[in-house]
């Protein structure tokens, strides 16, 4: 979804309108958000405003209690008064996905079956239990992944990949 000045729509697609609208207690009206509550369009608006250049916010779905979210990135370079925008609701358990590491980085097929575990919050533990190896096994391959991916951390690793993410 595109969104302008005004709470705008610029442009969305099917599953978008269909989650703002019977999920989140607003609607796509006349091309334009309209909330049902007053506090959530300040809310919304202040996101809005404020993305530098990309931003994450969530506001509460209508019907379960759970959540939509939302990640937003600003248009244009420099970046212009329009707002791209990814929604999902929280329930969404479909995997992240990312671009092609094996190519990118060289990695083998074993590493990055580690590395999209490990993006998935996965431990050492865990990736060795699921794969049927052991845990030393995980741990030589994450070193490998480390080096070839020039990090030293788990935290540096998710930083180093998160810009391949797409939605």
């Amino acid at each position: 979804m595109i969104v302008g000045p005004g709470l705008t729509i610029q442009w969305t697609n099917a599953a978008a309108a269909r989650l703002l609208g019977i999920a989140c207690g607003f609607t796509c009206h006349q091309d334009r958000l309209q909330f049902f509550h007053a506090d959530h369009e300040l809310q919304f608006g202040r996101f809005l405003r404020d993305l530098n250049p990309v931003g994450a916010m969530a506001l509460p779905l209508a019907e379960d209690g759970g959540w939509l979210l939302f990640n937003g990135r600003r248009l244009g370079d420099p970046p212009s008064e329009l707002v791209s925008l990814a929604v999902r609701p929280d329930n969404d358990l479909s995997p992240p996905r990312f671009h092609d590491f094996e190519s990118i980085f060289g990695l083998t097929a074993s590493e990055n079956r580690i590395v999209l575990a490990l993006l998935r919050g996965s431990t050492a533990d865990m990736i060795a239990s699921h794969s049927n190896v052991s845990v030393t096994t995980v741990r030589t391959h994450v070193r490998k992944i480390y080096q070839k991916l020039g990090v030293g951390s788990r935290e540096q690793l998710l930083h180093r990949l998160n810009q391949y993410r797409y939605e």
